[in-house]
């Protein structure tokens, strides 16, 4: 029987674990039968009654698993970690705050069964202020003169085969832009557009610091390329504060 694992990077996500958990449960168990199931969560570090809730789930269920941070590092370092220690034939990462569609995951595996080691869901629109949806556009239009493969509002839910995740946990190095390591894996990528959901839990931990963080992480990324670094860099700190 084939395995599929989900990554879940989690911090202050309180009000929606175990929801999120008993979709992909019952969404997997109603569409996916043939498929063993691993839900990894990999808590950054949180202060509210994440951790612990993930452990009662542990408790319940043979099919949750727990990495805990000791403090707050960041959502990258999170995922690189749930993508190290997962052991599905392909491993879906996706968000704590239910904002990515579950009902996408059936998309995702029947794409990866048609023989695609990389399927990106790509944020085509999302339910976000307006002002944070054209920012978000902007930020990534920038990023795609050197990395034109990225889709334009750019993405964090995506599935990989087991031989593409042991591509991907091979690469070094710290302050790493995760998007660009995937795309540059050398992979055809399958894309499936859809619109982000409205958070119906708790509010965004995307500080303006880790905005900023992630933002100059970026640019390191980008100033590998040919790209005029100087002229970005400017952008990519501005827009950070409100993407």
């Amino acid at each position: 029987m084939k395995r599929i694992s989900f990554v879940i990077p989690v911090f202050r996500n309180e009000g929606s674990i175990r929801e999120l958990q008993q979709q992909i449960l019952s969404h997997m168990q109603e569409h996916h039968t043939g498929f063993d199931i691993q839900i990894l969560f990999v808590d950054d570090g949180s202060d509210d009654s994440s951790r612990e809730i993930i452990r009662k789930l542990t408790q319940e269920s043979a099919h949750i698993g727990l990495i805990g941070f000791s403090e707050n590092f960041g959502q990258v370092p999170a995922i690189i970690a749930g993508l190290k220690h997962c052991d599905g034939d392909a491993t879906i990462v996706m968000s704590a705050d239910l904002q990515d569609p579950v009902p996408l995951i059936s998309d995702m595996i029947q794409k990866w069964m048609d023989g695609h080691l990389v399927v990106i869901g790509n944020r085509s629109d999302r339910e976000d202020h307006w002002i944070r949806q054209y920012t978000s556009a902007v930020f990534y239009r920038l990023v795609r003169f050197a990395l034109p493969t990225i889709p334009p509002g750019g993405f964090d839910f995506f599935l990989l085969d087991q031989t593409v995740r042991h591509s991907f946990n091979k690469i070094g190095g710290v302050n790493r832009f995760l998007q660009g390591d995937i795309l540059n894996l050398g992979e055809p990528v399958c894309f499936i557009p859809y619109t982000r959901l409205k958070r119906k839990a708790g509010k965004s931990q995307w500080t303006l610091s880790k905005k900023m963080r992630y933002a100059f992480d970026a640019w390191m990324y980008v100033a590998k390329g040919q790209f005029n670094t100087r002229v970005l860099f400017p952008f990519l700190l501005a827009l950070a504060g409100l993407f």
